[in-house]
């Protein structure tokens, strides 16, 4: 029990242990077009931010908040040439090599046919660190890679980290930026914990 106590006190492993729970649970465009984009719109604000729900073939639970970002789920290399079309600069993927259905190569190909600037940084559930979400942060912030689409094989994923960024870099509440990673994806208790004990 005390090594337990220990373990939980220690900010390494509280990212280690919350996220390995997050998926075990899961197993700026500058100015788009937002041209033929019409279909299951849904839009949710948060602090003026409005995160809006469209439907795009080959990606699922696609997501935006224009000026900002765009996120999603499977996305795939079908999908690079609507998004280049949507105004995005790069895409950031946070799937794993080893998640089923994952092609790095052919998505990375897809996206440098489209023009876009292709990221992958791996999110490791099962052995996570602080590093791994400064360099989501450090990856979102850089103006070169702006407007970025964010996605992982979860979109869970990437509202989880979307909501410590907004929090960290750009002052948002806690409970706004909350609301705004839900509306992206985020679910369920371990996410949430996992990105308040991340800011704190």
């Amino acid at each position: 029990m005390t090594k337990a106590i220990h373990r939980w006190h220690a900010p390494g492993n509280i990212v280690a242990m919350v996220c390995a729970v997050i998926l075990t649970a899961c197993s700026n465009p500058k100015q788009s077009p937002d041209s033929g984009e019409s279909l299951n719109q849904e839009v949710v604000t948060s602090n003026n931010a409005q995160v809006e729900k469209i439907e795009v073939p080959g990606i699922q639970n696609f997501s935006r908040i224009k000026g900002l970002a765009g996120f999603g789920g499977v996305t795939q290399p079908s999908a690079m040439n609507k998004l280049k079309e949507l105004g995005y600069t790069s895409v950031l993927n946070l799937s794993l090599n080893s998640e089923p259905g994952v092609d790095i190569a052919a998505e990375r190909s897809a996206a440098e046919t489209a023009g876009m600037k292709y990221i992958h940084l791996p999110f490791d559930a099962a052995n996570p660190d602080s590093q791994q979400v400064e360099n989501f942060i450090a990856a979102v912030v850089d103006k070169a890679n702006q407007p970025v689409y964010i996605y992982s094989h979860s979109a869970r994923l990437p509202g989880t980290l979307w909501m410590i960024k907004r929090v960290l870099t750009d002052g948002l509440n806690i409970d706004l930026a909350r609301t705004e990673a839900e509306a992206i994806g985020m679910a369920g208790q371990n996410a949430n914990l996992f990105a308040i004990n991340y800011i704190r």
